[in-house]
């Protein structure tokens, strides 16, 4: 369009506000929202239960807008568009045609849940214990492989039929709809370890699903001699911080191989 000056440094600048707003909107309504739950010992009239009715309404809203502005990267998209060479990535359902994937991590899931719900009162939650219970989720097309993983592997390995109540993109956005009251969210377990929200507790999940895969992967038809170079120290630093499985042999057969030099 005639006319139009995309400034990347405005662009970065805005971005980097956006993201603190977006940071502090999410901390201190989810303040606002216990604030008003520790009030009702002591405040019982009818403005009470308004601004609780008030808050019920917006909540949907604040959830939205953090799903809409803080958008998840594609990044296998990118990679398969040839935009970028490598990318990190989630379980091992990144593999396509053109795809490889090497698991780096693993890590089980943990449930967000609000802290007056009677699961908060537990240890840990039995995936047999979200059933009938409303969940947040993430859109499927935000990321196929990992809904995939919670919504088959996760609930339905136990008999769970979801009840979604409300798609969120951003573990932000999710929060502040559990402490809000409007369903059980799931995270990863170093996810969790990370945030402090206030009116939500997190808890682990026992299910019999395998634990969350993070990864990196690359593009089997086309590979630089850099890309094989940083491959080959990823794997290394995953090598020497972790076990090794009986699966390392197979799976070093599909890794690119690296010259040294």
């Amino acid at each position: 369009m005639a006319g139009v000056v995309n400034d990347i440094e405005a662009l970065a600048e805005f971005r980097a506000h956006l993201m603190r707003f977006n940071h502090d909107l999410a901390e201190n309504f989810a303040t606002i929202q216990g604030h008003w739950r520790e009030l009702g010992e002591i405040w019982r009239d009818d403005m009470y239960r308004l601004f609780g009715e008030a808050l019920e309404e917006v909540t949907p809203g604040i959830a939205t807008y953090l799903s809409a502005t803080e958008g998840h990267e594609a990044h296998l998209a990118a990679l398969a568009a040839r935009q970028v060479d490598v990318a990190f990535v989630r379980l091992a359902g990144a593999n396509g045609d053109n795809l490889a994937f090497r698991p780096l991590h693993r890590e089980p899931v943990h449930v967000a849940i609000p802290e007056l719900h009677p699961l908060a009162r537990l240890r840990a939650v039995r995936a047999g214990h979200l059933a009938n219970e409303p969940i947040v989720l993430f859109p499927r097309a935000l990321d196929p492989p990992l809904h995939d993983h919670l919504v088959h592997d996760v609930l339905a390995g136990c008999g769970v039929a979801p009840s979604v109540v409300l798609e969120a993109t951003t573990l932000e956005s999710s929060l502040v709809a559990v402490a809000g009251g409007l369903g059980i969210a799931f995270a990863a377990e170093s996810a969790a370890g990370q945030f402090t929200v206030r009116g939500v507790e997190f808890r682990p999940l026992v299910t019999v699903a395998p634990p969350l895969q993070f990864g990196v992967s690359w593009r089997r038809d086309t590979i630089s001699r850099a890309v094989r170079q940083f491959l080959a120290v990823v794997f290394e630093l995953a090598w020497v911080t972790r076990p090794a499985t009986r699966n390392d042999a197979a799976m070093s057969d599909s890794l690119p191989r690296v010259g040294v030099g």
